[in-house]
């Protein structure tokens, strides 16, 4: 018994090695969806008691670049700004969820026209896009920023894995 476990320990270990390199290839390629915006800050989503993403809540960042991480975590906001201008229908009507796509994974639900967007007075509109691949789910959303922001747009860009 004991030599067929020391037999099974190198493809048990090449396994769970395959599965965390695959995660981190996923969370790459979410970050590479969103190469043209800059990751300002990070902390722990709200979740509401149904376990949904709390979509109103954005964690306290700042407005400096930092550094990507290697994965994304569960539960935790990954904000963006972005220095150009950038027009949120287009946004979430095509190109996020075609970048997504070509990238391999399935958008659960996405805007389909702009009467499924909120348009607020200032700043809208605001959107979220919920995707998934294998068994992993991220949501991306956005909120209108209410401090002016120096070079920024004034949107925030919020990445969750969710799942």
């Amino acid at each position: 018994m004991l030599s067929r476990i020391k037999v099974l320990l190198p493809y048990l270990f090449c396994l769970s090695l395959s599965c965390q390199t695959s995660n981190r290839d996923i969370d790459a390629q979410v970050f590479e969806a969103l190469s043209d915006f800059v990751l300002v800050g990070c902390g722990q989503a709200k979740i509401e008691t149904d376990g949904a993403i709390d979509t109103t809540y954005i964690a306290p960042h700042g407005e400096k670049q930092q550094s990507r991480p290697e994965g994304l975590e569960k539960g935790v906001q990954y904000v963006f700004h972005r220095k150009a201008a950038v027009e949120n229908e287009s946004l979430a009507l095509r190109d996020l969820p075609e970048r997504l796509s070509n990238m391999g994974f399935k958008i659960i639900w996405a805007p389909k026209s702009t009467s499924d967007m909120l348009y607020l007075y200032y700043g809208g509109p605001i959107f979220h896009i919920k995707f998934s691949v294998r068994d992993q789910e991220f949501l991306i959303f956005n909120q209108v920023h209410m401090m002016d922001l120096e070079g920024w747009t004034d949107h925030d860009y919020v990445v969750v894995r969710s799942r």
